[in-house]
């Protein structure tokens, strides 16, 4: 079993429960590949999981790293709020390595993002959350929205945000869009 491990700057404890985490999963015959954004260029995904250390926003970077793989990611929060994240720091590193390699646990599937652009400086790329199309200076953006090459709606404003059923509690929410749940399989289109 190949697993990934991706964090950001972690502090003390965290650092040390990742090095408690690689220790454990090593001993029970896993090849880790510790990814740090910082230092490391980011591999092409070759790994049967990735272990996602820090917050939501770290979870959320690291879905550029495997894209539309289908490979899955465990979120271990060490950040604040860990709203995305599916495991906490009460679970003891023991157990969440037993979980793992025993295969104790459930994939959810969640909606993602996949966004191409004619802008030739702009590289393809997938989301969880929302793409949000705003202008960078203050005049207002006309935009003429098609589904399926079918016309939808014409919106004049600050912007717009198309966001999966994850990313509906996020800026699409603050804008007044709506909450979805993460089976809906819909997604949010919210004028700003």
């Amino acid at each position: 079993m190949r697993i990934a491990i991706f964090h950001r700057q972690l502090d003390p404890t965290a650092s040390q429960q990742v090095a408690q985490l690689t220790s454990l999963l090593q001993q029970r015959g896993a090849e880790i590949i510790d990814i740090d954004p910082a230092t490391t260029p980011m591999p092409k995904p070759d790994f049967d999981a990735l272990l996602s250390v820090g917050g939501d926003g770290t979870l959320l970077s690291s879905v550029h790293l495997i894209g539309e793989s289908g490979i899955p990611v465990i979120g271990v929060n060490y950040g604040h709020l860990g709203f995305l994240t599916t495991v906490g720091q009460e679970v003891a590193p023991e157990q969440l390595v037993d979980d793992i390699v025993s295969g104790n646990y459930s994939i959810e599937e969640r909606t993602l993002l996949h966004i191409d652009s004619s802008i030739p400086s702009a590289a393809p790329c997938t989301a969880l959350n929302e793409i949000s199309l705003r202008r960078e200076y203050a005049d207002l953006l006309r935009v003429n929205l098609y589904v399926d090459d079918e016309f939808v709606a014409a919106y004049e404003g600050d912007g717009v945000i198309v966001a999966t059923p994850t990313g509906s509690t996020a800026y699409s929410l603050s804008c007044g869009g709506p909450i979805l749940t993460p089976n809906s399989g819909c997604f949010v289109i919210t004028p700003i």
